[in-house]
């Protein structure tokens, strides 16, 4: 099974959660699906137009998925709900138009 990581990138000048990173045991738009179930804001948003997208979201592998701790939030698998993995991701934050 991929894992999906979430990379904070304190756009704003803050965090949007308690934790650096967050890893998710799925794969690409279902565990961004999953992330916006838990954290009520999408990873894709945009809070400020200066600093960019607030993650930096890409896959990785196993090996590379830090033990849980105060700076690292881990979601295996077996703990995502089934309506979690079908959540809608609204746009949220600044759209750019082209």
């Amino acid at each position: 099974m991929p894992w999906t990581k979430f990379y904070d990138v304190h756009s704003e000048g803050f965090p949007k959660e308690k934790w650096e990173e967050c890893y998710i045991e799925a794969c690409g738009k279902e565990a961004i699906s999953i992330f916006y179930a838990r954290y009520g804001h999408s990873p894709l948003r945009v809070s400020c137009t200066c600093c960019g997208p607030d993650y930096i979201i890409y896959e990785v592998e196993m090996e590379d998925v830090p033990c849980p701790d105060e700076s690292h939030r881990v979601i295996f698998e077996r703990e995502i709900l089934p309506k979690e993995r079908k959540a809608r991701v609204p746009k949220q934050g600044y759209v750019w138009v082209d």
